[in-house]
């Protein structure tokens, strides 16, 4: 099975911080707000949202697959990273093991 790994430095007109705690510390209660049409529901399994925490996404009817489990790897509020692996998903088919993704939040230039 393979291993994919994301790495993604995000420059934001927003002050990071404000951006770093919109996608990493409070996602979870506004994708089914803000996206509907895409998440259904976001579930806490274990954790307090910190390091080691596993969530499930339940995705919206349609949208190609039914959920996805990830868990917190690293959430540091003083340098705005925030990196997770998805570790199961029925996306997955037995072809992928898991999905890693590391964000950075920095300032715009301008």
């Amino acid at each position: 099975m393979g291993v994919f790994a994301k790495e993604a430095e995000v420059s934001t007109p927003l002050p990071p911080a404000k951006a770093f705690k919109a996608f990493a510390v409070d996602l979870d209660t506004l994708m089914p707000k803000v996206a509907p049409q895409a998440i259904k529901s976001v579930e806490l399994l274990q954790g307090d949202g910190g390091p080691g925490t596993i969530k499930k996404n339940t995705f919206a009817e349609g949208y190609g697959f039914t959920y996805a489990k990830h868990r917190v790897d690293v959430l540091d509020k003083d340098n705005l990273l925030y990196t997770y692996v998805v570790i199961e998903s029925d996306f997955f088919n037995n072809v992928v093991e898991k999905i890693s993704y590391e964000t950075k939040f920095v300032a715009a230039a301008d």
